[in-house]
């Protein structure tokens, strides 16, 4: 969103002289914009300013409202017909930015995004001709060059004419990043044109390239049925599956084959299925490498183009609510999220990614409760059950996390992963019950057996329970060699020399600790306890004090500090020792 924000402050400058009068009359003279309930200005500076607002307010739909209230008063202002669009676009009002573009083309105003909107609005109402007239022409830049020629082949294909549409893509000049899109798009089209062989190959290609989505492996994958090779079809699936862990399309796929629903049937859907389609799976792809470099806000103009050409893409419209969240738009994401169909292979992914978007929007109650109702909705899905029973653990209710562990490992039995025994080892030992927890953490040492969180884990429980003391403070050693930069680790090692009476070292440990989590409540709350026994009295004070200033959390009692810090460590802490 940076880079949206600064497109406004460098392009937007308006003549200081007078600028109080215009802001004035706009305050003044004011009226409400039917439906929407937004207030515009008669004036195109007040409009301008409410725009400006609106946008550091990441309002946008408000600031496409008003940019475009203020363009009706200056429709000859060519920055602002300019941001007018850009608004537009980011706020998905693809029709209405297309609208605002045309004027601009074959003229200096002419941005590099205003034919691609343009083409959008033409694709998404099948006018492929128009789209292909439309791109052309114009000027592009590097990045939106090849998106504009894959765009071009895809519509030449909605047109009727396969080999330009091939031929379109064959003269895509692309740098590395790019290739595996291009092949993607010449193995659809071929396969969308019934000629099977070279749409083998061509899936092929894109496969061996390296760069491939879990989509491209489906894609694959339904052709192959669709040849009546159902085995090598699930073959990529389970490819799908095995690599990116999380693929909706191919988990739905072999969810059907399991069923014996598709097994030898030739009618199974392709992934895209018309050139509309293939169109935003154009978009889609450089989206994700906008994505991948961190440009949030050019990878949002795309995947709303692709939404608009495609409103079905749920992979699109799925990334773009994720997006949206992360530029603080939280309400536009859950919005964008309830638009994905239940039905669909991405309905789970979306009733999760909701779910934790409620959490992060400190809406737990509600995240809680979607969670739960998944959970009760799919009761034989253990990476569900296991995402749920870690969201019980996060919010400490241990008593409902564990038989929920418990149950994933009998189900999973061998394939049980070492994080699964860890979190049940956790809860257990959060529930007072250490000791049963100690195979648990154990057997995910036995799995991963140089994990660095697990290692420090069972160490400190051991040398705070004055136990098993040597291997306990061997194991935090082992972790801090593996993540020496893991605070919480110097302090479980700090902590452990204090519970043995070294308190000199604790105190290295623990300044070190506090140095590298500041912000921690434990570690300072530590380093204050420590301080005292090495007699540095008003540094411990010092230190309490700044203590009762960091986010309390259950491991540290904020009236056991104020008490602390008003009559100081009464007693002596109990020294560990080890069993004769």
């Amino acid at each position: 969103m940076m880079a949206y924000l600064t497109f406004f402050r460098r392009y937007l400058m308006w003549p200081t002289i007078g600028a109080t009068l215009f802001l004035l009359a706009s305050c003044v003279t004011s009226s409400k914009e039917r439906g929407n309930g937004i207030q515009t200005s008669e004036s195109a500076y007040g409009n301008y300013l409410a725009a400006r607002y609106a946008t550091a307010s990441n309002d946008v739909k408000a600031a496409s409202r008003y940019f475009s209230a203020a363009l009706e008063k200056e429709p000859e202002n060519e920055l602002l017909r300019q941001n007018s669009f850009l608004s537009a676009v980011l706020a998905g009002e693809i029709s209405k930015g297309a609208e605002i573009a045309r004027p601009a083309l074959d003229t200096e105003v002419e941005a590099r995004l205003m034919r691609l909107s343009i083409a959008a609005e033409e694709l998404a109402h099948e006018r492929f001709m128009s789209a292909e007239a439309v791109l052309a022409q114009g000027e592009y830049g590097p990045f939106s060059a090849i998106v504009r020629q894959l765009l071009r082949a895809w519509a030449s294909y909605g047109a009727g004419d396969v080999d330009k549409a091939l031929s379109l893509l064959d003269g895509a000049n692309s740098s590395s990043i790019f290739t595996s899109n291009i092949a993607f798009s010449r193995a659809s089209m071929l396969d969308l044109a019934g000629r099977n062989a070279a749409a083998q190959d061509a899936y092929k290609a894109t496969i061996a390239i390296g760069k491939y989505s879990d989509r491209v492996l489906y894609a694959y994958g339904s052709f192959l049925e669709r040849q009546g090779k159902a085995d090598e079809a699930r073959a990529q699936y389970e490819k799908a599956m095995a690599v990116f862990l999380d693929s909706p399309m191919a988990n739905a796929a072999l969810a059907r084959l399991d069923a014996g629903k598709g097994k030898g049937v030739k009618a199974i859907k392709p992934l895209i299925s018309n050139a509309a389609e293939g169109a935003a799976e154009a978009l889609f792809g450089p989206a994700q490498i906008l994505v991948a470099q961190q440009h949030f806000d050019r990878a949002l103009t795309y995947l709303e183009m692709a939404r608009h050409v495609d409103p079905q893409h749920a992979a699109a419209i799925d990334l773009l609510a994720l997006l949206m969240e992360a530029v603080d738009r939280p309400d536009d994401a859950l919005i964008a999220n309830q638009s994905i169909k239940r039905n669909s292979p991405y309905g789970m992914k979306a009733d999760l990614n909701k779910a934790s978007m409620l959490f992060r929007m400190d809406r737990r109650d509600e995240g809680v409760a979607l969670y739960r109702k998944l959970a009760q909705k799919h009761p034989g899905d253990e990476r569900l059950l296991a995402v749920y029973a870690d969201v019980l653990r996060t919010i400490e209710d241990f008593d409902a996390a564990l038989p929920l562990y418990t149950q994933i490992i009998d189900a999973m039995g061998e394939t049980a992963g070492w994080q699964l025994y860890f979190s049940r080892g956790t809860v257990l030992e959060r529930l007072g019950r250490w000791r049963e927890g100690v195979p648990d953490f154990r057997k995910a040492l036995e799995i991963k057996p140089n994990q660095p969180e697990v290692l420090n884990y069972l160490g400190y429980t051991y040398v705070d329970a004055g136990e098993n003391l040597e291997e306990g403070m061997t194991m935090i050693e082992q972790a801090l060699s593996l993540r020496p930069e893991a605070g919480f680790i110097v302090d479980s090692l700090g902590w452990a020399h204090y519970r043995l009476g070294n308190y000199e070292q604790a105190v290295r440990y623990l300044e070190r600790a506090v140095e590298m989590s500041p912000g921690e409540v434990t570690i300072s709350d530590h380093l204050a306890d420590a301080y005292w026994q090495t007699d540095r009295r008003l540094e411990a004070r010092f230190q309490w004090k700044h203590t009762l200033t960091l986010e309390e959390n259950d491991d540290v009692d904020f009236a056991a500090v104020a008490e602390k810090l008003a009559h100081g460590l009464r007693d002596k802490p109990t020294v560990a020792v080890a069993d004769p």
